[in-house]
């Protein structure tokens, strides 16, 4: 009974619900919750999944919350502003290390001017700093 007291409030979504509220095919999610299988010649791949929900599956499908739904939305928009995947899954690893946080991508602290997604940070005298997440240095707001 505790673990579900500890779910109220949390906003919970099935993949079709999530797709209705984005408008990003279902398919596509169910890819980026559930990780997928493909080839490339004679060699078959695994790609795990982007969006590591963390709440029980709901008969049998990956139930998202709200921290879940808003890292789809980020995919979403920075793969349509032509960011790639090798560069999100870096950019992800590196802001988990980063925020310390399971759903980095569900803050309102990253940006892209280009091909790959920097952090917006403080640094140490208050000054706001661009973090590459990919390439990691430091950027001044000032010289972009």
């Amino acid at each position: 009974m505790a673990s579900n007291v500890s779910q109220i409030g949390r906003g919970v979504y099935t993949i079709a619900e999530t797709s209705r509220m984005t408008n990003i095919p279902t398919s596509r999610i169910r890819r980026w919750t559930r990780g997928y299988r493909y080839r490339r010649g004679q060699t078959e791949f695994y790609s795990p999944p982007a969006v590591a929900t963390d709440f029980p599956q709901i008969e049998g499908a990956p139930a998202l919350t709200f921290n879940d739904l808003v890292e789809v939305r980020f995919l979403d928009a920075f793969l349509d502003y032509g960011i790639t995947w090798k560069v999100l899954r870096i950019a992800l690893e590196c802001a988990k290390e980063l925020l310390g946080r399971h759903h980095p991508f569900s803050t309102h602290m990253f940006v892209t001017y280009g091909r790959t997604i920097q952090a917006d940070t403080v640094g140490s005298l208050g000054n706001r700093k661009l973090l590459d997440l990919v390439r990691n240095p430091y950027a001044y707001e000032s010289i972009i």
